[in-house]
């Protein structure tokens, strides 16, 4: 977690690749014929802003997925298989979560604390397990154990 809360880390990398998540939702909206925009790293969709913030861009929840893979003894080829499911899931995951929580600050604005910090992050957590549960079933087989 140190690598995510230095300064340089977050101006040239985190802060740009949240912006880049914003966006991709605010065309999204746009996509199913709301009035939608971003705005850096805001996202407003019918009037409404939400803001993504670092800690919910998914980076996080990305790092313990690959802590988890590199972890596992299985042979490097598999672990790269794993990192690389564990990208593009952790991302797909993460961008339903937003979509979500815009949705409820559109629709239920008093609900959105309850939404952000029990389900959105739940959802995160379980779909991060389901995601490294079957990547270790299907390419970190048990023959492949003495591997690395």
């Amino acid at each position: 977690f140190w690598v995510f809360n230095n300064s340089w880390m977050i101006e040239h990398v985190l802060n740009p690749y949240t912006g880049v998540l914003a966006s991709v939702t605010a065309a999204l909206f746009r996509l199913f014929g709301s009035n939608a925009a971003a705005y850096g790293q805001m996202i407003t969709v019918e009037g409404t802003s939400v803001t993504v913030a670092t800690g919910c861009n998914g980076a996080e929840a990305f790092s313990l997925f690959c802590a988890a893979v590199l972890a596992l003894p299985t042979r490097f080829t598999r672990k790269l298989i794993g990192l690389g499911l564990g990208l593009v899931g952790i991302l797909i995951v993460n961008e339903i979560r937003i979509i979500g929580l815009v949705i409820v600050a559109v629709v239920r604005p008093d609900y959105l604390f309850e939404a952000h910090n029990y389900v959105g992050q739940t959802f995160v957590i379980v779909m991060g397990i389901a995601l490294w549960v079957y990547w270790a079933e299907r390419y970190a087989t048990t023959s492949d154990t003495h591997a690395r």
